[in-house]
């Protein structure tokens, strides 16, 4: 047990000692032990918890006294202002002055004393640093009452930020948030959270190049002047190397045949006679170029096929095995949202999966804007 002018240290310390911290007229090993005293006891923080802060602040000082203005201070007996606020330079200017008067045979001693007081102090400065930064009381009693805990006064409440869009999104809610979040949903990459939020905002999907300067208008042409109208895959690209083929049914039809062309319009796949109005090659085509292909369906009048001048080409494109990948992956991380699923797929230009789930999502949002447009972006 140490005393400085009458003060117990080692123990609780009394007011005098808490006064004399918070006005930094403690020498450097007492205020260190004082304040790492303080640091560690609730009991003394919580009765001078303005003093442990101000001295905590005069402690860590960002603008610390160079060596060369404690040298001064120590030859010349100047005074400077720094050290009336900061305890850590009043103390080391206080360690070397003590040093300097004391005769040379002691001055190992006072070196390893002044060594000691300083590790002693940033031991302190560590201690009450973390005490401080983890001892935000909070003394809100814990009730089972549902109503709000009480504010105290002059607390501002940060409200939580406005829905600016919201929709039903398969077993949940996916919404917009006036600060940009999409909330409902864990998004993938900021990649995802941009287009969530330009389809949530009202905006058009952009379609990839490949599929805008894909020929044709619109898909199959107008049903009354055309009844053999290819539906899938048209201007849009498939995810399967095997993708199944579509067409409107023909009345007294006899049978149908399907070819599928490369770029250069040379045949690389071809049905047997179908019954149906569907079919699935047994081989895979190629992936990553443009492809075509027609139906033509047999009747006792003659043939009529799904090409034409008049009508737009069923143009597709197999995806590369890359973006196949993407996909999959994309398609396990979003499996509950419609939404984003088509958002997925349209950027990848699946415009028929796309379709699929915007129409979906529209049926869980009769009469909203944002379904019906997503539908129409990607309907072409």
């Amino acid at each position: 047990m140490r005393e400085e002018k009458g003060v117990t240290v080692d123990r609780h310390p009394d007011s005098e000692t808490l006064l004399a911290f918070r006005e930094h007229r403690l020498s450097g090993v007492v205020v260190a032990e004082v304040a790492l005293h303080i640091g560690g006891c609730a009991r003394c923080a919580k009765a001078e918890p303005s003093a442990v802060r101000r001295a905590l602040a005069a402690l860590v000082a960002e603008d610390h006294l160079t060596d060369e203005e404690l040298d001064s201070l120590v030859e010349n007996r100047v005074h400077h202002p720094h050290v009336e606020v900061c305890a850590m330079c009043r103390a080391e200017v206080e360690d070397l002055r003590r040093f300097d008067a004391a005769p040379s045979a002691a001055r190992p001693s006072q070196r390893l004393l002044m060594a000691a007081a300083i590790a002693f102090t940033v031991l302190a400065l560590s201690a009450i640093a973390l005490f401080l930064g983890r001892a935000t009381p909070d003394a809100t009693p814990v009730t089972a009452s549902n109503s709000p805990a009480p504010v105290a006064p002059g607390t501002v409440t940060p409200s939580a930020p406005r829905v600016v869009a919201s929709l039903a999104d398969g077993a949940g809610r996916i919404a917009l948030l006036e600060d940009g979040t999409i909330a409902g949903v864990e998004l993938r990459s900021p990649r995802d959270a941009q287009d969530a939020r330009a389809l949530l905002s009202g905006r058009s999907i952009a379609i990839p190049t490949f599929i805008a300067v894909m020929p044709g208008a619109i898909r199959g042409g107008d049903a009354s002047a055309h009844p053999l109208r290819a539906i899938e895959p048209f201007r849009s690209a498939v995810l399967e190397v095997r993708p199944r083929f579509s067409w409107t049914p023909v009345r007294d039809a006899r049978s149908y045949r399907v070819a599928v062309f490369d770029a250069d319009y040379e045949e690389i796949a071809r049905s047997e006679e179908l019954n149906g109005t569907s079919w699935t090659p047994s081989k895979p085509l190629p992936a990553g170029v443009d492809l075509s292909w027609h139906v033509v369906a047999e009747r006792g009048a003659g043939e009529i096929s799904s090409a034409g001048s008049a009508r737009g080409e069923a143009v597709f494109r197999v995806l590369t095995p890359q973006d196949a990948a993407e996909v999959d992956l994309g398609k396990a991380q979003y499996g509950g949202s419609h939404l984003l699923r088509g958002l997925l797929y349209s950027r990848y230009g699946l415009l028929h999966d796309a379709e699929r789930e915007f129409r979906r999502l529209a049926e869980q949002n009769p009469g909203s804007p944002i379904a019906r447009a997503l539908i129409g972006s990607v309907s072409r």
